[in-house]
């Protein structure tokens, strides 16, 4: 073979290797792409699919993460955890220590979700329930964990006075 020759195959080669590319590019493009799911949907996608009474702190960690606010449970006098999720870059809630739902910060879109866990004494998952803004309605939902494992949903809408 002549060397003209091997660089004609060459560069014909080149040439049906780019375009093989390019299909692929174009057929990837064309395709319809996953639906994007938000931090606030998983999160709550895990709590009413994956979260079970009676874990122990390290499955919870494993399922929300160790980003948590340690406060009271005043009515049951246990430790709970509180997860913030969604919220507006240098938000603060004040909750004085104790297990206490920012209903303002939802109102106003400063915060998307909070999450209480409550522990028994022996680092059990006593109860849980999450709390999430739902714009739509004006107002928010809770989804409670109950005794049996099933999720009770109840609409709150917000009040009138509160800004």
């Amino acid at each position: 073979m002549t060397r003209s020759m091997i660089k004609i195959i060459l560069i014909l080669s080149l040439l049906l290797t780019a375009c093989g590319k390019d299909q692929t590019v174009l057929k990837t493009g064309s395709q319809e792409s996953e639906p994007v799911i938000t931090k606030e949907e998983k999160t709550k996608s895990i709590f009413i699919e994956k979260l079970k009474l009676g874990m122990d702190e390290n499955e919870v960690r494993s399922l929300f993460g160790a980003d948590f606010a340690l406060v009271q449970n005043l009515m049951e006098r246990n430790e709970a955890w509180r997860y913030d999720i969604g919220i507006e870059a240098g938000y603060q809630f004040d909750d004085l220590g104790i297990d206490t739902v920012d209903v303002e910060g939802l109102k106003q879109g400063k915060i998307q979700q909070q999450i209480f866990i409550d522990w028994s004494f022996d680092g059990r998952l006593l109860s849980a329930s999450l709390y999430m803004r739902n714009e739509e309605r004006n107002g928010y939902i809770v989804y409670e964990l109950l005794d049996d494992n099933s999720r009770e949903e109840t609409f709150n809408p917000f009040e009138e006075g509160e800004d």
